[in-house]
């Protein structure tokens, strides 16, 4: 996003999710990121008072961490004035990285993404969960769900009752 860029799509996603409940009720807030072809978890954990940054690739004093986390805080707590208003005090939050997996290769961040997603909680210890020795097995297990899911109107047949 540049400086100019245009917030309405920010606001629906704030107001559809204050629709569900007030964000400043909100304990955590999740985004997930793509940047520059990569993905990571961002979360603001407004009880704690911290901003989270979740990556299975960089870490966090290299240069694409370092833009990523400057433009993407500044540009968060913009939104936030813009669409929510009440004073977060967002000045006194801290900035942490959780140790999570790290992959091993640039084109699995997707799917770790996606277990950030599942699976954090303030205390969690992701690589006690999972690596990226387990990463084949997790997209089976999500192809797996989503054929699987009561929500999914398509026909499966093809996929579900392959021999």
């Amino acid at each position: 996003m540049s400086d100019s860029d245009d917030y309405s799509y920010v606001e629906r996603c704030f107001n559809g999710a204050a629709f569900v409940l007030p964000l400043p009720l909100c304990e955590m807030l999740f985004f997930p990121v793509l940047y520059g072809e990569h993905w990571f978890f961002f979360v603001v954990d407004l009880k704690r008072k911290l901003f989270l940054f979740l990556d299975s690739y960089f870490s966090k004093d290299e240069q694409y961490s370092i833009y990523t986390r400057r433009k993407l805080i500044s540009r968060f707590q913009r939104a936030w004035d813009m669409f929510v208003g009440s004073n977060a005090e967002f000045h006194r939050f801290k900035i942490a990285y959780p140790h999570v997996p790290k992959q091993e290769n640039t084109c699995d961040c997707c799917v770790f993404l996606i277990k950030f997603m599942e699976l954090w909680h303030p205390g969690a210890n992701l690589r006690e969960n999972f690596s990226s020795e387990d990463i084949p097995n997790i997209r089976i297990q999500i192809v797996n769900d989503l054929l699987t899911s009561v929500h999914i109107k398509a026909n499966t047949d093809v996929v579900t009752k392959f021999a």
